[in-house]
C-alpha cells in the first residue's frame, strides 16, 4: 500500500480528452489510440485506457466537495430530508464546468430538433406546390435539414458523454465518502452490510444514471420553449393544440404518480439486499467455521430468506415498471390523436401531409419528453431510496451523545445495562444536542488527517481521569450503553512497562483498546500523548503480502524492516515460505498459522516506531521458546532500551514478576481493583497473586534446568542436521517440493472447470500456470468473446420456450403494428383511404394502443423469465460457494465473492434481460423500417454500401475495447469493495496506529482505477456512436435527395415523403442503437460470465455415501500423512504416521507454525492430501460422508466465530432440528463455566449478539465455542448426552485465565454428568 501509487502515470502516446483538438472532441477521435492498441494485441489492458481528465481526479473532486460541505449554511431544518440536495451539490457546485459544457450541448441539441419542423413544414409544402418554390431551394432545405441533423448528433453525443462524466464523478465522491466516514462512525451505528451495500449498489447505481444532465436539458428546454412551441403547434392546428397539451401534462402527472410508488418497493429491494449483503459477509469470513460446525444448509436458507423477499419485490418493481410504460404508452398515442381528431371532427379540417406530418414533428418535440416520463420516473424511483440512503448515512451526525451514567450498585458492581433509551427519547436528544441537521458538516471525516504529535518531555504518556470503558448498542427499543469498566483512573509514566491482568471478561480488551484510542470511552477523559501501535487480540491482517502487513502503509526501510522481522522471531518463518515476505496472507491472515498472525502484527507495531505500544496477549498464540526470545529481544532490548511506553495484557501470568515490569493493573468486578509494582502487590495476600508466586519459584527451577538441556539439544540437532545435509543434500533440497499427479489433476480440473467452453488462449494458459505456481489470487480479467456456455448459463435459467415464444410473437407485432400506425397515417392524409374521419382516428388510436399493450404483455413475460433466471443463477451460485472447497477462500477475497452476489447480481436482476429484449426489438424496428424506406423509395439503396462498409469497420474497431473496458471496470470494482471490507473489520487497528490517511489513500487509487474503467468503457462507446451517427447523417441526406427527385418526377405524394424522411431521421439513431446494442448485450453478459465462472466452481470431494450407525470409539490413526495447502507451498505435513487409542488425551505442541492446526484440518477434510491417509475407528475418512465426518469430530478453532443472532441460535445452529432443550445448552455452558455469564446478561440465552460477537471479549468468544461442539447435533435428553467421539481444540484455551483453563483442561480429560 503506497501513497504514491496514486499519481497519475504520464504517457504521451495515449492523449486524455484535456489535450483534444475541437474536432476530436466532436468525433472521440481522442480515444483511438486505446482504439488502435486493442486491436493491434487483441485485448485492452487498464495502463491502455484513456487517463481521466485533471477534472475528474477522484481526491481533487472530495477535497472540493468536503469543502463545499463545510462552508455551507445551514438550508434546512433537523425534520427536513432532500436527498437532491446532495446530489445537487456534487453534481453543479464542484463540477460547474463540466455540468454546463454537458447542458449547452443538450440545449444545442433541442434547438436543432425544434426547428427542424419548420424545416419540414416549408419542405413538404413545396413538395404539395411544385410550383411556388424551386428545385434548388428544395435541395437547399435538404441540406440544411442534413446539416442541422449533424449538429444535433454531434452535440448529443458531447452531452451523454459528459453527463456520464459526471455521475462517475459523483460516484467516485461517494463511494470514497462512504469510506472515510466509516472510519469514524462509532460501533453501535455500524452494519458492515447496509455500508457494503451504501458502497457497491446505491453509489454504483447513482454513477450509472448516466443520462442525468441529458434529462435535466431536455426539461428545462421543454419548459423554457413551451410557449414558443405551443404557439407554432397553434399556428399549425388551432385549437387543437391545446388539446395535446392537456394530453401531455395528464401524461406527466400521471407518470410521476406511478414513479413515486416504486419507490416502497425499491425500498424494500434495498433493505432485503442489504440484509443479504450482511448475511453473505458474514458467512464468507467464517466458512471455516461453517465448514467445520456443518452449517451449510443453514446458511442457504438464512440467506435464500432475504433473497426470496428480494426477489418478490423485485417482481413487483418490475410490473409497475410495465404498467407505468404502458399508461406512459398510451398517453403519448392520445397526444396526436386527440390533436388530429380535434382538428378534423370538431374543427373540420382536412388534414394533409404538410399539416400532418408538421405537426407529427412539433408534437414528437413534445412527445418526447412523455415518451421519456416513464423511464425518468422509474429512473427516479429505483435512484430515490439510493440518494436517501447515502445522504442519511453522510449527514448523521456521528458525533457520540453524552447519556446519564449510573452509579455503582450497593455492592460496588456496576451493572451491565446502565440505560435503555426509547428512539423517541433519543430523537429529542439528539434534536437538543444540534440545532440542525447540518451540525454534521462540522465532522471530522471531512477534515485533513494531521499526523500524530511525537512524544517528547512529557511526564505521563496515558492519561485516564474519571473514565468509563464499554460499548453501546443500538436496536429496536433505543441506544443502550453496557459498561465493562467504570471509575477508571489512572496514569502511565513515559517509558515504563505496564501489564494488565485479570480474569476473562474483567474487560482487559476494552481498556487497552481504549488506551491505545481504538475504542472511545463510554464516559470521562482518556488521552494518550505521542504516535501509537497496537496489537488486538484477534490480530487484523491485510488481504496482501506479509510486507505490506508489516511496513502498513509507510514507506519501506529495509534496515528497520530487517530489524523488526528479527526481533518478531519471523526469518524462520519467512524461510519456510517459497515468495518469503511476498507471500499473501489471504483474508484475515488465513494463509498463516495464529502465531505468525501475531508476529506479523507484532513487527508492524515495531517497524511504526510508535511512542506507545499496546499488546494485546502476543504471547499466548506462541510457543514458549518464542515468548522468551520476543519478551528478551523485543520488548525489553527495544521498547525499552528505546523509551517506548509498554503495556501489554497478558494471560501468561509468569510474567507478571519480572523484573522488567513496571507496574501491573489488576482487573476484577468492571473496576480496577489492585495497581503497583509487583514488590508491593506480591504482599496482598490475594489467592491469584499467590498463585502467581509459586509459578514464578517453579518456572525459575525450571529455567535454569531446560536452559542446560536446550543448548545442548540445540548442538545435537545441528550436528545431526549437518550430518544429513552431507549425506543426503539433494534428498533434502527436494523433500517438500514432490508434487503428486492427482495434486496437479485437481489444481487444473478446478481452473478448467470454471473455463469451461473457452478456446485455448493466452488468458487460459496464464490461467493454468497460475494454478500450478499458486500465483491465483487475483480476479484476472478475461480476454475474447463471451462464450457459448456463458450465454447458455443465462438462456437456459430463463425459463421455458413457451415464454420465450411468446415474447418473440409479441415483439414482432408490436413492431409490425407501429410501422402500420404510421403507414396509415400517410395514407389517410394522402386522401388514398375512402374512410371518414371519425373511422381514420379510431384506427389510428386502435394501432397505437394494440402496440402498447403488446409492449406492456411482453414486458411482464420478460419479468418472469428473468426473474425465473435471477433464482436459479442465485441458487446454483450459492450452493456452488458453500460447497467450495477451502482453498478457494483462502485464496478469494470477501470483496470479490461480494461482489459477485451484489453487483454482478443486481446487473442480471435488471439489466441483462432489458438489453436482451431491447436488441431484439432494435433489430425488429430496423428491418421494417428498411422495408418502409427501401419500399417507398427504392434509389436510397444505393446508400446501402457507403454506410455498411463504415459500419461494419466502426463495429469491428469497437467491439473488443468495449467489452473489455467493461471488464476492466468491473473487476476494478473488486479490490475497492475488498479493501472496503478489509478496513471495515480493521477499523480499530487503522485509528490506533493513526493510519486513516494511508487507507483513504489506497482507497483513491482504487476509487481512480474503477472510474477510470467506465470512463474508458464510455468514451469507446461513445466514439462508435459519434461516427455512426454522423455517418448516418448520409442516409437521411440521400433519402431526401431522392424523395425530391420523386415528387418533382410526380412519382411520390407528400404524405409519403414525409414519411420516407420521417423514419429516415429515426433510422440513422436506431442503427447506432442497433450496433451499440449488440456491444451491449455482450458487456451486460460479462456479469454472466462472472458468475458462471463461480458456478462451476470445484466442490469439495465428498466420496462417502452412506450414513453409518455405528458406534464410534474415536480410534484415529494417521498414516504417512503428507498434506500441503496450495500446490506451490511446501509440504506443511510430511510423513506422520500416529495412532491414538480411544478416549485417550493428547497434547500436540510445537513451534508456532510447525502445522498443528493442519493436522486438525486432515483430520475433517479441509484440505485434501498430499499422500498417506486417517484412519477413524479403523476406516479411511475419505470414506466417509463429509457431515458425518464433521459431525463427530468436533474442533474448537483458533479463532472464534460467531453470527449476529441470539446466543441460543449460535449454540445450536448446528442441529438437525431446533428441539434441543434448554437443560442441554446451561448444562454445557455450565461446564465451560459461562452458566452465571449468560444468566446476567438481558434475555439470558435469547440475549442478542454482534456480528462476529463484539459484545463478548475474546476470552468469552473461544469459551462459547467451545460449549457449541458439547452440544449434541441431535435433540436428545440430559441423560443420554454424551460428549464427541474426537474433540480437537485448537489453542481452545489461549484467550482466557488461569483458573478458567484450569476448569477447561479438566473439561478435556472428561466432562462429567
Amino acid at each position: 500500500m503506497d501513497p504514491g501509487t496514486s499519481e497519475p502515470r504520464l504517457r504521451h502516446e495515449l492523449r486524455d480528452q484535456d489535450a483534444a483538438w475541437c474536432l476530436g472532441r466532436y468525433t472521440f477521435w481522442w480515444v483511438w489510440p486505446s482504439i488502435r492498441v486493442a486491436n493491434e494485441k487483441g485485448r485492452l489492458s487498464q495502463d491502455d485506457l484513456p487517463l481521466l481528465p485533471r477534472a475528474d481526479d477522484p481526491e481533487l473532486l472530495f477535497q472540493k466537495c468536503a469543502a463545499l460541505w463545510k462552508m455551507q449554511k445551514s438550508e434546512r431544518s433537523a425534520r427536513e430530508k432532500d436527498s437532491a440536495q446532495l446530489l445537487w451539490s456534487i453534481c453543479w457546485r464542484i463540477q460547474r464546468r463540466v455540468f454546463l459544457y454537458s447542458v449547452l450541448h443538450g440545449w444545442t441539441f433541442l434547438f436543432f430538433m425544434t426547428i427542424d419542423p419548420l424545416m419540414l413544414r416549408v419542405l413538404l409544402s413545396a413538395v404539395q406546390d411544385m410550383g411556388t418554390v424551386s428545385i434548388a431551394t428544395q435541395f437547399l432545405l435538404v441540406g440544411a435539414l442534413s446539416l442541422s441533423m449533424l449538429v444535433r448528433v454531434s452535440c448529443m453525443e458531447i452531452c451523454f458523454f459528459v453527463s456520464v462524466r459526471v455521475q462517475n464523478n459523483v460516484r467516485s465522491v461517494l463511494v470514497h465518502a462512504i469510506f472515510r466516514k466509516s472510519l469514524w462512525i462509532p460501533e453501535h451505528l455500524l452494519d458492515v452490510g447496509k455500508i457494503a451495500n451504501l458502497m457497491a449498489t446505491d453509489a454504483d447505481k447513482i454513477g450509472k444514471w448516466s443520462g442525468l444532465l441529458f434529462e435535466l436539458s431536455q426539461w428545462s428546454w421543454t419548459f423554457c420553449s413551451l410557449p414558443i412551441l405551443v404557439y407554432f403547434l397553434y399556428g399549425l392546428v388551432g385549437s387543437a393544440a391545446f388539446i395535446g397539451m392537456i394530453m401531455i401534462i395528464l401524461g406527466a402527472t400521471t407518470s410521476r404518480s406511478l414513479g413515486l410508488a416504486l419507490q416502497h418497493y425499491t425500498r424494500k429491494v434495498q433493505d432485503c439486499r442489504d440484509h443479504r449483503a450482511r448475511l453473505m459477509s458474514e458467512m464468507v469470513r467464517g466458512m471455516r467455521t461453517v465448514k467445520l460446525q456443518v452449517w451449510e444448509p443453514v446458511w442457504l436458507e438464512r440467506i435464500s430468506e432475504p433473497r426470496g423477499l428480494e426477489m418478490k419485490a423485485i417482481c413487483r418493481v418490475r410490473i409497475l415498471q410495465a404498467f407505468n410504460s404502458l399508461v406512459g404508452s398510451v398517453l403519448s398515442v392520445m397526444v396526436p390523436v386527440s390533436v388530429f381528431a380535434w382538428y378534423t371532427l370538431v374543427n373540420q379540417n382536412n388534414l394533409t401531409a404538410a399539416t400532418a406530418f408538421t405537426a407529427l414533428a412539433w408534437i414528437t418535440t413534445l412527445q418526447w419528453s412523455v415518451q421519456s416520463l416513464p423511464g425518468i420516473y422509474n429512473t427516479v424511483a429505483n435512484l430515490k431510496p439510493s440518494l436517501t440512503r447515502i445522504d442519511d448515512f453522510l449527514t448523521t451526525p456521528i458525533t457520540e451523545l453524552s447519556t446519564p451514567y449510573g452509579a455503582p450498585a450497593p455492592n460496588g458492581a456496576l451493572p451491565s445495562s446502565v440505560e435503555l433509551r426509547p428512539m423517541a427519547q433519543l430523537a429529542q436528544a439528539q434534536h437538543r444536542s444540534m440545532d440542525s441537521r447540518d451540525s454534521w458538516r462540522s465532522e471530522p471525516w471531512l477534515d485533513e488527517h494531521r499526523p500524530c504529535q511525537v512524544l517528547s518531555q512529557v511526564e505521563y504518556a496515558v492519561e485516564v481521569k474519571d473514565a468509563a470503558f464499554g460499548y453501546k448498542r443500538m436496536s429496536a427499543t433505543g441506544l443502550s450503553e453496557t459498561c465493562v469498566l467504570s471509575a477508571v483512573n489512572l496514569q502511565v509514566k513515559a517509558g515504563s512497562f505496564v501489564m494488565i491482568a485479570g480474569a476473562v471478561g474483567s474487560g482487559k480488551s476494552t481498556l487497552l483498546a481504549s488506551l491505545a484510542c481504538a475504542r472511545p470511552a463510554l464516559h470521562g477523559s482518556c488521552h494518550t500523548n505521542g504516535r501509537r501501535a497496537y496489537v488486538p487480540q484477534k490480530p487484523f491482517l491485510l488481504n496482501g503480502t506479509i510486507r505490506e502487513n508489516i511496513t502498513f502503509g509507510l514507506p519501506y526501510d529495509e534496515e528497520r524492516y530487517n530489524s523488526c522481522v528479527e526481533m518478531a522471531a519471523l526469518p524462520d518463518d519467512l524461510k519456510t515460505l517459497t515468495r518469503g515476505d511476498y507471500t499473501l496472507v489471504g483474508e484475515s491472515g488465513v494463509q498463516l498459522s495464529g502465531g505468525q498472525k501475531a508476529r506479523v502484527a507484532l513487527a508492524r507495531a515495531i517497524y511504526t516506531d510508535a511512542d506507545v505500544v499496546c499488546l494485546d496477549d502476543v504471547l499466548s498464540a506462541v510457543d514458549a521458546h518464542t515468548a522468551r526470545f520476543i519478551w528478551q529481544k523485543c520488548f525489553v532490548e527495544f521498547f525499552l532500551k528505546s523509551k517506548k511506553t509498554l503495556i501489554l495484557v497478558s494471560h501468561q501470568i509468569q510474567y507478571l514478576s519480572r523484573p522488567e515490569v513496571d507496574s501491573i493493573i489488576m482487573l476484577r468486578d468492571g473496576q480496577i481493583w489492585l495497581e503497583g509494582p509487583w514488590s508491593v502487590l506480591a504482599h496482598s495476600g490475594d489467592t491469584f497473586l499467590s498463585l502467581v508466586q509459586a509459578w514464578k519459584e517453579e518456572e525459575d527451577a525450571k529455567d535454569a534446568k531446560e536452559n542446560t538441556q536446550e543448548h545442548a539439544s540445540h548442538a545435537e540437532a545441528r550436528g545431526k542436521e549437518n550430518e544429513q545435509s552431507r549425506v543426503f543434500p539433494s534428498v533434502l533440497a527436494s523433500i517438500s517440493q514432490q508434487v503428486w499427479l492427482h495434486e496437479c489433476q485437481s489444481a487444473l480440473a478446478s481452473v478448467l472447470g470454471a473455463l469451461d467452453g473457452r478456446r485455448i488462449d493466452r488468458m487460459l494458459i496464464e490461467r493454468v500456470h497460475q494454478a500450478l505456481s499458486g500465483e491465483h489470487d487475483t480476479d484476472l480479467v478475461r480476454e475474447g468473446s463471451i462464450s457459448w456456455p456463458d450465454f447458455k448459463v443465462y438462456l437456459q435459467a430463463f425459463g421455458s420456450t413457451l415464454i420465450i415464444s411468446l415474447m418473440l410473437l409479441l415483439m414482432i407485432f408490436s413492431a409490425i403494428s407501429q410501422i402500420m400506425s404510421t403507414l396509415w397515417l400517410a395514407a389517410w392524409t394522402g386522401g388514398t383511404e375512402e374512410r371518414s374521419e371519425r373511422e381514420s382516428v379510431l384506427i389510428y388510436f386502435g394501432l397505437g394502443v394494440s402496440t402498447s399493450l403488446a409492449n406492456c404483455v411482453q414486458a411482464v413475460l420478460l419479468t418472469a423469465g428473468a426473474l425465473a433466471a435471477s433464482h436459479t443463477i442465485h441458487h446454483d451460485m450459492l450452493h456452488k460457494i458453500l460447497a467450495a472447497p477451502m482453498s478457494f477462500f483462502d485464496s478469494s477475497p470477501t470483496g470479490r465473492v461480494l461482489n459477485r452476489f451484489l453487483q454482478d447480481l443486481q446487473n442480471i436482476d435488471s439489466f441483462v434481460p432489458n438489453s436482451i429484449s431491447d436488441q431484439i426489438m432494435k433489430t425488429l424496428n430496423i428491418i421494417t423500417q428498411l422495408s418502409l424506406i427501401y419500399i417507398e423509395a427504392p434509389w436510397v439503396l444505393c446508400t446501402l454500401p457507403v454506410l455498411a462498409v463504415p459500419y461494419s469497420m466502426i463495429y469491428r474497431r469497437m467491439r473488443i475495447p468495449n467489452r473489455d473496458s467493461r471488464r476492466l471496470e468491473s473487476a476494478a470494482r473488486s479490490p475497492v469493495y475488498a479493501h472496503f471490507n478489509d478496513t471495515l473489520h480493521g477499523r480499530e487497528t487503522v485509528r490506533a496506529f493513526g493510519a486513516e490517511a494511508r487507507f483513504e489513500q489506497e482507497n483513491l487509487k482504487h476509487v481512480g482505477t474503477m472510474s477510470q474503467g467506465l470512463y474508458g468503457n464510455q468514451a469507446v462507446g461513445k466514439w462508435a456512436q459519434a461516427l455512426t451517427t454522423q455517418w448516418g447523417c448520409i442516409l437521411y441526406c440521400a433519402s431526401a435527395f431522392v424523395c425530391v427527385e420523386l415528387a418533382r418526377q410526380g412519382r411520390m405524394p407528400a404524405g409519403h415523403m414525409g414519411l420516407v424522411l420521417l423514419y429516415s431521421a429515426q433510422l440513422q439513431r436506431d442503427m447506432m442503437d442497433y450496433m451499440m446494442g449488440a456491444a451491449d448485450v455482450e458487456t451486460k453478459f460479462v456479469s454472466v460470465e462472472r458468475v458462471a465462472e463461480y458456478m462451476r466452481l470445484d466442490s469439495e470431494i465428498d466420496a462417502g455415501s452412506n450414513e453409518t450407525n455405528q458406534r464410534w470409539k474415536g480410534e484415529i490413526e494417521f498414516q504417512a500423512v503428507s498434506m500441503r495447502y496450495r500446490l506451490h507451498r511446501d509440504l506443511v505435513l510430511r510423513g506422520i504416521s500416529l495412532k491414538i487409542e480411544s478416549k485417550s488425551k493428547l497434547a500436540f505442541c510445537g513451534r508456532t507454525g510447525c502445522g498443528k492446526s493442519s493436522l486438525f484440518s486432515v483430520l475433517n477434510r479441509l484440505y485434501p492430501l498430499a499422500s498417506g491417509s486417517v484412519l477413524l475407528d479403523g476406516i479411511d475418512i475419505s470414506n466417509f460422508p463429509l457431515r458425518t465426518l464433521r459431525t463427530k469430530v468436533r474442533v474448537v478453532s483458533q479463532e472464534a466465530f460467531l453470527i449476529s443472532g441470539s446466543l441460543r441460535q449460535n449454540l445450536t445452529m448446528s442441529s438437525q432440528s431446533g428441539g434441543i432443550s434448554d437443560d442441554i445448552l446451561w448444562y454445557c455452558l455450565r461446564v465451560v463455566g459461562l452458566e452465571e455469564k449468560v444468566q446476567s446478561l438481558s434475555g439470558a440465552l435469547d440475549f442478542a449478539v454482534d456480528m462476529a460477537g463484539q459484545n463478548f471479549s475474546v476470552g468469552e468468544r473461544q469459551l462459547i465455542t467451545l460449549a457449541r461442539v458439547l452440544v449434541p447435533s441431535c435433540p436428545c435428553r440430559i441423560d443420554d448426552w454424551a460428549p464427541p467421539p474426537v474433540l480437537l481444540c485448537d489453542e481452545a484455551t489461549a484467550n482466557i485465565d488461569v483458573v478458567t483453563d484450569e476448569k477447561d483442561i479438566t473439561l478435556a480429560e472428561g466432562p462429567p454428568l
